[in-house]
């Protein structure tokens, strides 16, 4: 089931973010916004669910907080890229 927000799809509007939100470049901290941006987005869509649904974000929505410290625990040295 889509839901509309405010005229536009759900799925719209996720297309719209992509397309607006794309770094020019990737590094750890640029991951780490893009995690909290998506936890904050579902957390606003959360509520507009049925309690099943809502369930299920949730745990993705923690899942992310997850992975969001483990990335926070990485020291630079850890975290190097190739080139």
């Amino acid at each position: 089931m889509v839901r509309r927000s405010a005229g536009f799809t759900i799925s719209t509007q996720l297309g719209e973010m992509r397309q607006a939100t794309a770094p020019e470049r990737v590094d750890l901290l640029t991951i780490r916004q893009a995690i909290t941006a998506t936890r904050h987005f579902l957390h606003l869509f959360q509520s507009q669910l049925e309690a099943k649904a809502q369930l299920k974000l949730r745990r993705l929505t923690q899942r992310l907080l997850d992975i969001d410290h483990e990335l926070d625990r990485l020291s630079e040295n850890e975290c190097t890229f190739a080139g």
